[in-house]
């Protein structure tokens, strides 16, 4: 009997680690499947276009023109033409593409866990929380987050290769050298990236199995030392963001260290669906100083730990230092032109954490068996809900309004940078913007143009709050004349056109140099029968911004209704020379030339917009043949 019970024992089939990565890959991927029929959001249209990619013309413009915002991030924008190139602009493509990502994250985060542990129980559950963590949602359910999910993928390389480096001397050099070119793509993936330098050091002291010599220790360091000095060269060169240090007394600064720090700590270990679309620190004024208080009680926490571990759990102690390292750039600690907090922007500290998680569960295993079992049960049961609803939220820009003015109200970029307003229902955006602006003006003082035009003469209070408030250092007075804007056009949606006008003078009020405003008062103005007035703004609009082709638009629509061809015809070659995209134009300014009769200026114009690529040889032919009818 116990040689067949043997036997048979032996005969249990035990699935390969393989198996168990595919079970996993899958698993990992069932939360963000929603994500493959989101629609584009905020900043997604830009690289849609191809206007984030320096025009997509070809792949070296890609490489060498700056990402959104002027951030210079070439193999981001190289994966985007990628798919322009490959699936053109059908979202579903770029969705699948940064789903791909993220498992080849996972996998990544799994073999650092490896490298360190030679435990495959402890990659997997290190890969499994990393790829199952809500800061997730966001890098992979919405478009432009792949900068967050790219800069983690390559981290991960990065961090296994480094490994590998210190600890096994056969091919050393070629793993230094795959560090650096991995350290340097995460780089250009993001440039918070940088930051993960320390674990080159840090790796050293606490990973090295052996004393290295001082000739081991350089041939290491070289490639990552020069990996980051062609980085930091060639990002100067290219990037037109310019990194500033923000002018703030240190009282201020570290308070909003302070803040900072807490946010991101409990997006890290403590998430939760509100926490997810909290983007300024405006709701943790709500506690007083407390967030502050932890936000430096934390710093001194993980200080404390590295110098308590650093003999006992050199692993969790390098994973640990890994991972502020990479919180810190955001955190505020450092007075960068940015206050801004967002899920997303933790993904990459979260890499070394999960894992260090996983370590630490399994050394727990040792006292109670069950703990690693328990432990991992609870984390997912927490995270993964969070991990889906967050995701859904990224489907479309009304949902993620919808979610960001639930969370953060007072979030003024949502409203007027970033065009959320629009992307509401417009009885709901015009709440919202109405709650933000009481909140500014504290009252009703803004509703129409007179009394806009005496609160902000003594403003210093409003200016206060946007800067506190915006989440980028940015023109008080921009901003708010933008807020007005925004109200003006969802007014102006909802046919509102006189609560439209005195949204639009109020912004006038504010910034007279604001075109957006001229153009929509004028709008406003048109749809009410006063034409003389609504060109007298549209004026205004185009004296400020030349190339606003609905002014000249609106503009030649009014010279035609009045019977002005030549007027017409000028404003309409104005919206040609500006817009060569704009089938439209050439085609009405066609039209005006041959009622001038000037069919030789109409033949020219649809050849012009024949060569423009916005015109075709048939819409020319039916026009010019219409006309001889």
């Amino acid at each position: 009997m116990p040689a067949v019970e043997s036997v048979s024992r032996s005969r249990r089939y035990r699935p390969s680690w393989g198996v168990i990565w595919t079970a996993l890959t899958i698993l990992i991927t069932v939360p963000f499947l929603p994500s493959l029929t989101g629609t584009p959001i905020f900043d997604d249209f830009q690289i849609l276009d191809g206007a984030a990619l320096g025009g997509a013309s070809s792949w070296i413009d890609a490489i060498t023109s700056p990402f959104i915002f002027g951030y210079y991030r070439p193999l981001v924008s190289l994966s985007f033409f990628a798919d322009r190139a490959l699936f053109g602009t059908n979202p579903f493509f770029y969705h699948q593409t940064n789903l791909l990502i993220h498992v080849a994250g996972a996998w990544a985060a799994g073999w650092l866990g490896w490298v360190l542990t030679k435990d495959k129980a402890v990659a997997t559950v290190g890969g499994v929380l990393f790829a199952l963590h809500p800061v997730q949602a966001g890098a992979v359910s919405w478009i432009g987050g792949r900068t967050d999910s790219l800069c983690a993928l390559f981290l991960a390389l990065y961090g296994a290769m480094l490994v590998n480096a210190i600890r096994n001397s056969h091919r050393r050099g070629w793993w230094a050298l795959g560090a650096a070119v991995c350290l340097v793509m995460a780089g250009f993936a993001k440039e918070q990236a940088m930051a993960g330098i320390i674990a080159l050091p840090a790796g050293l002291i606490l990973l090295s199995e052996k004393r290295l010599a001082w000739k081991e220790i350089r041939n290491l360091s070289a490639p990552i030392a020069a990996g980051v000095i062609f980085y930091l060269v060639i990002w100067s060169l290219m990037s037109e963001r310019e990194f500033s240090a923000a002018q703030r007394p240190l009282i201020a600064q570290a308070e909003l260290a302070g803040r900072g720090m807490t946010h991101n700590l409990m997006l890290m270990l403590s998430p939760y669906q509100r926490l997810m679309h909290i983007y300024t620190f405006e709701p943790s004024r709500a506690f007083g100083s407390l967030p502050v208080l932890l936000g430096w009680l934390s710093f001194a926490g993980i200080g404390f730990f590295v110098i308590r571990l650093w003999r006992s759990q050199p692993v969790v102690t390098w994973l640990l230092v890994f991972s502020s390292a990479l919180v810190l750039p955001v955190s505020s600690l450092i007075p960068m032109p940015s206050m801004h907090v967002a899920s997303y922007r933790v993904l990459i500290a979260v890499l070394p954490l999960t894992i260090a998680m996983a370590v630490a569960l399994f050394r727990l295993r040792k006292r109670w068996p069950l703990s690693a079992v328990v432990g991992f049960g609870l984390v997912l049961a927490w995270w993964v809900p969070v991990t889906y609803s967050h995701g859904l939220d990224w489907k479309s820009e009304a949902a993620v309004y919808r979610a960001i003015t639930e969370s953060d109200p007072n979030f003024i970029s949502l409203h007027t940078f970033h065009g959320g307003a629009m992307a509401a229902p417009p009885a709901e955006a015009e709440e919202n913007l109405e709650d933000l602006l009481t909140w500014l003006f504290d009252g009703d003082d803004w509703r129409s143009a007179d009394q806009t035009k005496a609160a902000w003469s003594d403003g210093e209070a409003i200016e206060a709050r946007v800067a506190r408030n915006a989440g980028i250092e940015v023109n008080p007075v921009e901003i708010v004349s933008t807020a007005f804007l925004s109200l003006a056009i969802v007014r102006k949606n909802q046919d509102d056109f006189s609560g439209a006008l005195d949204a639009a003078e109020a912004g006038i009020v504010i910034d007279p140099s604001n075109g957006g405003c001229y153009l929509i008062a004028g709008d406003a103005l048109l749809q009410q029968g006063l034409d003389q007035r609504a060109k007298a703004f549209y004026k205004q609009a185009i004296a400020r911004n030349p190339s606003d082709s609905a002014s000249h638009l609106a503009l030649a629509d009014i010279y035609l209704a009045e019977g002005d061809l030549k007027s017409a015809a000028r404003e309409l070659e104005a919206v040609t020379r500006w817009n060569a995209w704009m089938s439209f134009g050439f085609l009405e300014l066609a039209k005006v030339y041959l009622q001038m009769e000037r069919p030789d200026k109409a033949q020219e114009t649809l050849e012009r917009g024949i060569k423009a690529g916005t015109v075709t040889k048939e819409q020319a032919d039916e026009l010019m043949a219409s006309e001889k009818s």
